[in-house]
């Protein structure tokens, strides 16, 4: 009894969370209704509010899915020698959000984006910091994390720039720009 309560609970939220995406790739999410996900999810109002309060707790369970995924993906491989090549990391990273398109698009366009870009950027910045390698050849840990913020918000910034744009996004040209921007700076683009 109690398990098929629990499989019932995870359907129910499914359901929540991919009318809530259907939604939200429609319209801003300051836009969208409980009315509307219970209708296209075709559960009741008692439903919804047994799992959620209101709708941004369904976009907060859905970023916390899509960051524990994406920080998942990023433990299967350890952060090692960021200090000669980002590539590695910045690969790994365009890739799996590309792989997952259209929620992290929809994730990206809301209103509330920023939350989300905070929560991707201390994901990075947290791996960036497991360089044990990287950390030994900087000054300190207290700059170190600074530097990795930098690129971190950048990177997320730019990362979700591209996959917002409706132009055709070349990835591989977008990753050598910001690994060589990343390692040698303002050199990398200044005209010679």
């Amino acid at each position: 009894m109690v398990k098929q309560q629990y499989k019932n609970a995870l359907r129910s939220k499914r359901l929540i969370k991919e009318a809530f995406v259907t939604l939200i790739s429609e319209k801003d999410i300051s836009q969208v209704r409980i009315k509307e996900i219970i209708e296209l999810a075709e559960l009741s109002k008692g439903t919804f509010y047994a799992h959620y309060q209101d709708i941004y707790g369904v976009l907060e369970d859905i970023e916390n899915e899509n960051i524990e995924r994406f920080t998942a993906y990023l433990s299967e491989d350890p952060c090692e020698s960021l200090v000669d090549d980002f590539t590695p990391f910045l690969n790994k990273m365009v890739s799996h959000i590309a792989d997952n398109k259209e929620i992290y698009k929809n994730l990206f366009k809301s209103n509330v984006a920023l939350a989300f870009l905070n929560k991707l950027q201390t994901v990075f910045v947290d791996y960036m910091m497991t360089d044990t390698t990287m950390l030994s050849k900087l000054k300190s840990e207290k700059e170190a994390k600074y530097f990795f913020t930098f690129i971190a918000v950048g990177t997320a910034s730019l990362i979700r720039q591209q996959f917002l744009s409706d132009k055709e996004q070349n990835l591989e040209e977008m990753i050598f720009i910001l690994n060589n921007g990343i390692l040698h700076g303002i050199d990398s683009i200044r005209i010679k």
